[in-house]
């Protein structure tokens, strides 16, 4: 397992993080995510076998935030 932390731009309510939340815990290989809007951050707890950072990354992207950390 692997944690990263992820630095989300672009949220501005609850219902991003929330959002944010279910787009990563949706992914493969994830086991545990959790978003704080107002830290800016999601961390996330993954196989890295299963899922890239990249990929994390890539799917936050597609849900309509920035992104950037470890790894991005």
């Amino acid at each position: 397992m692997q944690t990263i932390t992820l630095r989300i731009g672009g949220m501005h309510c609850s219902g991003c993080s929330h959002t944010i939340d279910h787009v990563l815990r949706r992914q493969s290989g994830v086991w545990e995510a959790e978003v704080s809007l107002d830290h800016g951050w999601a961390r996330v707890l993954f196989d890295p076998a299963r899922v890239t950072v990249d990929q994390l990354a890539e799917a936050v992207r597609q849900a309509g935030y920035r992104v950037s950390g470890d790894g991005v």
